[in-house]
């Protein structure tokens, strides 16, 4: 019975994790990374400095300005 609590919190965990890459516009199997030891700090590396696939917002609206003053030109 004991070991049923740590293995629902590390999936909850896993989850929660997989919720987050996905929002960020990675794939959520990165979230399995947490599985090995030291992995997830490697995989937080990667990620810190890997450019993200979703654009930054002041990105976005600069280019979203830029269609909007092509469109008007």
């Amino acid at each position: 019975m004991t070991i049923w609590i740590p293995l629902i919190a590390f999936a909850v965990q896993l989850a929660i994790f997989a919720r987050f890459l996905s929002r960020f516009g990675f794939s959520p199997v990165w979230a399995a990374t947490a599985i090995v030891p030291l992995l997830p700090l490697i995989a937080l590396w990667i990620i810190a400095f890997t450019e993200w696939p979703i654009p930054d917002r002041r990105e976005q609206a600069a280019m979203d300005e830029d269609e909007l003053t092509r469109d008007f030109s």
